[in-house]
């Protein structure tokens, strides 16, 4: 899924009840992976460059910067 897919888009609206759901699938994911990723905030975040996400950002941001860090993940 990329930023420009219309799923995407419905995906990262801003309230949606699936963003946090998304969010923590996606965490699930770069776990299962080797990757230690917490949820922004987390004291333990950023342990790896590839899931660093800044918590200052937007949830939308967040979402954005997480899709494209899995999508260069999935390709390994």
């Amino acid at each position: 899924m990329t930023r420009k897919d219309p799923k995407f888009d419905r995906l990262v609206r801003r309230g949606s009840p699936r963003d946090e759901a998304c969010q923590r699938d996606v965490c699930l994911v770069l776990r299962v992976m080797g990757f230690h990723y917490d949820h922004p905030g987390s004291p333990n975040m950023g342990r790896n460059p590839e899931a660093v996400v800044h918590s200052s950002r937007t949830r939308r941001s967040r979402l954005c910067h997480l899709s494209s860090s899995t999508d260069s993940l999935s390709l390994l």
